[in-house]
């Protein structure tokens, strides 16, 4: 049985839709029965049985919990609840492919019989939430929203085009203390890599996301207005602003297009093409103090703090010959945490865990760490880099620089 969740009173018709849309159907009856218990609902968990019937694991309701053996009859077997429907995983290489309706990814091999995966859907936005299957601790989850998540750390922008806005989500704490929930959750960032998405089928972008890119017999001027102006009818009562900045080393100005403290974009032309290497990078919250840029020097520097300060991750992500960043990072010790703190030990557990310098996913020594500065001529002195938010002029007043080029 598959496992989803609603939140809301109104959400359960949708719910009911949504598997009727999947061909399964209910039971007038059945559905009568649920519609009478739905009222004053926070969220909760159900599941379609063999026999096309609703079934809940929980309710939420505003006077607390209340599990369904009280509410409607289920079946007793609470396991059974847990168990996500494998129609759409397949093996090969020993690697596990997950195949849904607007995306895949791949599992490693030793992910095998440790998680579960569940879709959950809404009004604005459906997910596709994997946990482990011991402790139903989340690892992370795909969105398909169609609004754009400013402001969220741990939410990063995959794609997007006409219809909707795709994420890669992970938590922003540590919902589980268990060596298995740690085992799998260091292949997350690798996870993320693999996700491709199902495009929707509508009309051609002028800029595709996802680091690619677009060709066109324009001016960068012209390319760039377009950029605004599409960016501008998407967002219509967000306080957008944009600057024009020198990123790269050439003599053609990069456009930066942002919403001050919850998201940035960065656009380049170069050889006749728009490239679009950050979409939409959320800052401002949990921790994510935003991004600043060496200027033509093609990097990015970035700080984020976890456990209160305890944790701090640096970040200098650097753009490559084929248009997109690699990463190089260290994460360590970050404000001074008394012993006594509750958090301390969870603080310490962590660094030794993910502590240390990496190079894209891969974990390297200070030495290699120091290599890769020199060998990318990188100057990671503050003091070197400008604040990348866009927050500089208007829309009109670049667009109107942008015309007079």
């Amino acid at each position: 049985a598959k496992l989803c969740g609603f939140n809301s009173e109104s959400d359960v018709t949708n719910k009911v839709k949504q598997w009727e849309k999947r061909q399964e159907s209910l039971a007038n009856a059945n559905k009568d029965k649920v519609a009478a218990q739905m009222t004053g609902i926070v969220d909760g968990l159900y599941y379609i049985d063999a026999n096309k019937k609703l079934n809940f694991v929980y309710i939420s309701l505003a006077a607390g919990t209340y599990y369904t053996p009280e509410v409607i009859e289920v079946n007793k077997e609470i396991k059974d609840f847990y168990e996500f429907d494998d129609t759409n995983v397949s093996t090969n290489n020993n690697d596990i492919t997950i195949k849904e309706d607007f995306f895949s990814l791949v599992l490693p091999s030793s992910w095998a019989g440790k998680y579960k995966y569940d879709i959950a859907t809404g009004n604005e936005a459906d997910s596709y939430i994997f946990f482990t299957k011991t402790d139903n601790a989340e690892l992370f989850r795909v969105i398909r929203s169609n609004k754009p998540i400013a402001g969220q750390y741990g939410t990063t922008l995959i794609k997007k085009d006409s219809l909707f806005y795709y994420y890669f989500h992970t938590p922003t704490d540590t919902p589980s203390n268990t060596s298995e929930y740690a085992e799998l959750y260091k292949d997350v960032d690798k996870i993320r890599n693999t996700v491709n998405i199902n495009e929707e089928k509508t009309e051609n972008n002028n800029v595709s996301s996802n680091n690619n890119s677009s060709q066109s017999n324009s001016t960068y001027a012209e390319e760039y207005i377009k950029i605004i102006d599409k960016v501008k009818n998407e967002n219509p009562n967000s306080n957008i602003t944009c600057d024009l900045i020198y990123f790269n080393n050439d003599n053609i100005p990069d456009l930066v297009i942002g919403m001050q403290w919850y998201w940035v974009s960065l656009y380049i032309y170069e050889d006749g093409k728009v490239y679009n290497p950050i979409d939409q990078w959320a800052y401002g919250a949990m921790g994510n103090t935003g991004y600043h840029y060496f200027e033509k020097k093609g990097t990015i520097l970035n700080y984020n703090s976890d456990y209160a300060g305890g944790i701090m991750t640096k970040t200098i992500s650097i753009f490559n010959s084929n248009h997109k960043f690699d990463f190089l990072s260290y994460r360590g010790k970050g404000a001074d945490i008394e012993s006594t703190d509750p958090v301390y030990e969870e603080i310490q557990k962590e660094l030794k865990e993910t502590g240390g310098y990496y190079y894209n996913d891969q974990k390297i020594s200070e030495q290699e760490y120091n290599n890769k500065l020199k060998e990318f001529s990188i100057n990671d002195d503050t003091n070197n880099y400008k604040v990348l938010d866009g927050n500089t002029k208007t829309i009109e007043e670049v667009k109107q620089q942008l015309q007079q080029k």
